[in-house]
């Protein structure tokens, strides 16, 4: 497995999760300084020098319910608050728009791409923050400076590694449902056309090589061929864009009978391929590591991922994103599990606990 997995993971996540949360600011007519505040801080958090510092140090990808809790500490790191159902659904959002995304490489080194345009896109929201432009242009040269130089191979085992980690979530998104680019059972849907990866020849013609005529070429046209497209070698994969800005305009009315269903959330479910005794101290490192600001109870307000708060009949005229949680159980026993790793955590050697001394990283940095 790739040791380089956690930056990508985090930031494209991290990428992901700004989408969503733009869109739903919006959506809940959330004034506008309240959401610029809310944006800057959670980017702050985010983009922490020593966070990103601890990300790129070459290590294993965490459990998803570690990446779960540093995402739920990041969003609330501002005056924004979320339930408990609005952050398993802003997670499972998350995870299924990355997902999409690295089925959707046509070649390992678009994951640089991937990563860049969320950067980028997440540097729009932010134009005129200098400071946080800064950070963020930090970030981008880590990016250019580490995962970009890694060789065509390391790239393919650092795909396939996350792969493997999101391989188990078939969470269905009703946006992606009605671009088609998912289908009704949470599987994706890749598109066999598209742009050609740099390099890349159309498909449907044959070399041959000889000695008495050299190369030649035979065209054997394809089905495929007139769906593929070349641009250049300077082109820049379009993955990693808002996959929701689409379909925003696009709000349907449904009944309940029509909204998808998830299946149980594994975003909550301890890896069984990490040893337990280190779940534990995972869990408080990355917590330790983001540093929550304190507010007023005036200054703080309460976003939800879902339309309101209850898993209801939408009725005429309200778009349904996707509902139906039925996994408090699996989750009730995961947390608890977790928990009691948590606790003994502390009495582990200096070895076992080797991250524990970076869990004041964050709020000594705040």
């Amino acid at each position: 497995m790739s040791r380089f997995g956690m930056p990508i993971l985090v930031l494209n996540l991290g990428g992901e999760m700004m989408y969503i949360l733009e869109q739903r600011l919006v959506a809940q007519k959330i004034a506008n300084e309240k959401a610029k505040k809310v944006i800057g801080d959670i980017l702050r958090t985010m983009f922490n020098p020593k966070f990103i510092a601890e990300l790129f140090k070459p290590q294993e990808l965490y459990s998803n319910t570690s990446t779960r809790q540093i995402f739920e500490r990041i969003a609330h790191s501002s005056i924004m608050k979320l339930s408990e159902s609005s952050m398993d659904k802003l997670f499972d959002l998350m995870t299924t728009g990355f997902k999409y995304q690295i089925i959707s490489c046509s070649t390992p080194s678009q994951l640089v791409d991937i990563t860049l345009n969320h950067l980028d896109n997440i540097r729009n929201m932010v134009k005129e923050d200098q400071s946080l432009q800064r950070l963020l242009q930090q970030t981008v040269v880590l990016i250019e400076t580490t995962i970009a130089s890694l060789s065509l191979s390391s790239l393919a085992l650092l795909r396939q590694t996350l792969l493997t980690n999101v391989q188990d979530r078939k969470v269905k998104v009703s946006p992606f449902l009605i671009e088609g680019i998912q289908n009704a059972d949470g599987t994706m849907v890749i598109q066999p056309g598209g742009v050609l990866p740099p390099l890349f020849q159309m498909p449907g013609q044959i070399r041959f090589f000889s000695k008495e005529e050299g190369e030649t070429f035979l065209e054997y046209p394809l089905p495929l061929t007139e769906q593929c497209q070349s641009v250049g070698d300077e082109y820049r994969t379009h993955l990693g864009f808002n996959l929701y800005l689409s379909s925003s305009s696009k709000s349907k009315s449904r009944s309940l009978e029509d909204q998808v269903e998830t299946a149980p959330s594994s975003s909550l479910t301890p890896s069984k391929n990490r040893k337990q005794t280190t779940a534990g101290a995972e869990l408080q490192l990355l917590s330790s590591l983001i540093h929550v600001p304190k507010t007023s109870e005036e200054e703080e307000f309460k976003l939800n991922i879902f339309d309101d708060n209850r898993n209801v009949d939408a009725g005429p005229g309200k778009e349904v994103e996707t509902v139906v949680f039925r996994s408090t159980a699996a989750r009730n026993v995961a947390l608890s599990d977790v928990a009691k790793e948590f606790e003994g955590s502390h009495a582990k050697d200096k070895e076992e606990n080797e991250e524990d001394d970076l869990l004041s990283l964050m709020d000594s940095a705040n």
